[in-house]
Order: C-alpha cells, then structure tokens, then sequence
C-alpha cells in the first residue's frame, strides 16, 4: 500500500516594511518604520517591534488587548499624533525639492534662466500623473533667486569654513565681462577631508574699478576680512604671467609676499610653455607660421573647398579630418594644426597643386610652393616633435630609448644656446616621418 504523500512545507518569505502602510486608515496612527533596524515596522503606542510582520499580522497586533489598551490611554492623555513622529513628507516639501534639483540642474548644465519656464512644462506632461510635478512653479525669477540666494550662498558658505580652518592656495585672474565690467575670480584650492581628494572651488567674483597690483591687493584682502577668513591660511599663488601678477617689483605676487613671506608662488604653466614656444621658433623660418595661416584660412570659409578637399582625401586614401582653426593668441594652439597637415600631407599636396592652376587671387600657388620646398615638411616634423615634449614628460621614465630629439637639445633650444645644425635635423625628421 502506497504511503500518503507527503505535505511540502510552505515556504515562508519575510516581509519587509511598506511606507504605503503609513496611509491606512488602520495603521497611520500607531505604525511607523524602526528608527534603528530598517525594514523593521514599529508600533509607536506599544513601542515594541514587528519583526517581518505582513499586513495579516499588522492587522492582528493592532486588535490586541495590549494594544487596545495602549491606544484607550493615549488618546485620554494626549493627541496621538505629539508621541507618534511623522514619517510621512509634506507634499509642499516635496515640491520645494523638486524646485531645489531643478534649479541645482539649470546651474550645473549652464541652462539659461529663460528656459526654466519649459523645463517645467515638460516634466508635467512627462510626468502628468505626479500630483508633485503639477504644483511645481519654477519661472526664470525664481530659479534665479533659488540659485543665487538659496544654492549658491549655502555652498559659498561651506568654502568659506573650509578655508577659514585650513590652509588654501589662491589664485586669481582678471577680465572683463559683457557689460565691460572688471571682474576678478577668487578660486581657492583646499585639501578636503570628507571627499580626501583636493578641490578647486570659487571663493567669490569681485567687481573691481581699480586694476593695478595695489587695487587687486586690496579687493582680495577686503573679501577676504569680510568672510573673516585668516590671511595666514594662503600658503600658495597662483596667476597667470603678466607683470601685474608676476611682477618683482610691484606685481601682486610681490604684494602678497610682505604679509606671507613663505608663500609658493607659480604661474601659468601653460602661458610659460606658449612663451617658451614662440621664443624657440624665432629660430625657424618666419614662413612657416604664414605657411600655416594661410592653409586655415583657406579652408576657412568656403564650403565648395572644403568639399573638394574631401574628394582628395578619398582618392588618397586619407582619414577625413578638416583643417583645424589657428588661434592667433597661443603659439601652442599651431601644434595641432601642424599634426593635421602632417596627417593629411600628401592630400593636401595634390589639392593644392590642382588648385594653384585656377586659384590665383587667395595664394594657392604659394602655398603649392612652399609645400614642394624640401625644407618645410622637415621643419613641420621639427615642430610637431617639440609641441609632443610636454606630454611625453610623464612617460619618461617608461621610455627612456624613444626616438627624436633629446632632453638637453630641447633645453638649449629654449633657452636660444644653440643652433641645430640641418644635418642634425634631417636626421631626426627621418626617424620620425
């Protein structure tokens, strides 16, 4: 005889705290969330727990003796809701925060202030079941007041603390805005300790009338009495290289030394490389940078060429890169320009030879010229080795056997000590191209 089958045990899932529970008629008075083990509900009349308790033993507690009792006396003694803490938010709160991340939103991504008013809309119609997003009302006016005076303040505030207790480097930079204002950013750099990772934050923006080294001097000591942040705490300077700056005799730098002698002091590296750049090319043909010049702007603003160019670039078998603007303010803005040419060089030749045989008014035929003169290509390849140094500094010491000129032909160069001879030259341009 067949023994009877045997019950398979029920399996049993614990069940954790549901916030919607808060809404019930049955529970909102007595029931909230454990404060100190979450998912954990809690009877705040018994001040007892309910541990994996489903809506079933929710129930069944709530019609107890003990809990009958619980509420009988503190309804007698006081209304239940001074002892029992509200969980539930406001809906007025949530939509401030709503308001808050929107405008924290507009700030980060740089959204103009106008474009408050559509965000907003969108959000209701993608979200139109959200009674939270119907009553949000953010127009320009007061996402710019809640950026300015709500979100900014609280976090200029939190910089001003770090650098009143910490030591802080400063640096500043002046210019002048669309409404032909002098303005100059305070940035300070601090090490933070809750983030342990050094920071770069935006201390203030002071209009300033008065440019000189003195007048700076004075508007960032007056900002920073004002913030009541010790002077004492600035332990590095940096700026860029001009002589309001950096001056030894009058510069702010000099300023800032006579009430902190011991402060670092740098300037711009990237200024100080764009000064290094221009003075080692003085010692290449002047040509070239016309050379240059005159490929961009050839380009520059005729899409027909630009189109013929890329039929030359098929036909060659060349990467479709268009020839980069030329900054006229950076000499260091020519290395990228000149990698482009070297890339595209043989495309570049064939279009211009087709283009010097029609094209005689915007110099076609000299750039042809200069690009069959045997010197300019080595010269390019020269250039293009020295704009790389910067950033194959860091691999030095993982590389130390690489190709083209060294270190100390470099220096030299800079420090116009030296003539590089062509037989050198052609040398390293053959192991480089």
């Amino acid at each position: 005889m067949a023994s009877p089958p045997r019950k398979v045990a029920k399996k049993w899932y614990k069940q954790s705290f549901k916030e919607e529970w808060l809404h019930e008629k049955d529970f909102k008075e007595w029931l909230q969330e454990d404060s100190k083990e979450k998912g954990v509900s809690y009877c705040a009349c018994c001040k007892t727990q309910i541990k994996n308790a489903n809506r079933s033993m929710l129930m069944a507690h709530c019609k107890t003796a003990k809990h009958l009792n619980n509420m009988k006396e503190a309804k007698a003694a006081t209304k239940i809701d001074s002892f029992i803490k509200k969980q539930i938010p406001r809906e007025s709160d949530e939509v401030a925060k709503a308001e808050l991340l929107i405008s924290a939103y507009i700030a980060e991504h740089n959204v103009p202030f106008a474009h408050a008013d559509h965000l907003v809309e969108v959000c209701k119609r993608a979200f139109h079941d959200s009674s939270i997003a119907k009553n949000v009302k953010l127009h320009a006016t007061k996402a710019s007041y809640l950026i300015q005076e709500g979100i900014a303040y609280h976090e200029k505030w939190e910089i001003v603390d770090q650098c009143r207790n910490e030591k802080f480097s400063l640096i500043i930079d002046e210019s002048t805005d669309i409404s032909v204002s002098q303005v100059l950013a305070v940035v300070v750099r601090y090490f933070d300790v809750e983030k342990n990772d050094v920071c770069d934050s935006l201390l203030d923006s002071i209009v300033i009338e008065d440019g000189s080294a003195s007048g700076l001097c004075k508007a960032v000591k007056t900002t920073l009495n004002d913030k009541k942040i010790p002077i004492s705490n600035i332990i590095g300077f940096g700026s860029d290289n001009c002589s309001t700056m950096m001056g030894n005799k009058s510069g702010f730098q000099t300023l800032l030394k006579e009430d902190i002698p011991s402060v670092f002091v740098m300037g711009c590296v990237c200024h100080s490389f764009a000064l290094c750049a221009s003075h080692a090319v003085k010692m290449l043909p002047s040509y070239l940078e016309s050379f240059l010049k005159n490929i961009t702007f050839y380009f520059s603003r005729s899409s027909k060429r630009n189109r013929d160019f890329t039929l030359i670039q098929e036909v060659t078998k060349t990467e479709t890169h268009k020839i980069p603007k030329l900054a006229q303010t950076r000499w260091l803005s020519r290395g990228n320009v000149i990698k482009i040419i070297l890339e595209q060089w043989d495309a570049l030749l064939l279009y211009f030879q087709s283009e010097s045989k029609e094209d005689i008014l915007d110099g076609a035929n000299n750039i042809y010229q200069t690009f069959k003169n045997r010197g300019t290509k080595h010269m390019l390849l020269f250039l293009n080795y020295v704009f790389t140094v910067p950033a194959l500094a860091s691999t030095r010491n993982s590389n130390s056997n690489r190709s083209g000129l060294n270190d100390a032909i470099w220096i030299r160069v800079l420090n116009n000590k030296t003539t590089i001879n062509s037989t050198i030259l052609l040398h390293h341009c053959s192991t480089l191209g």
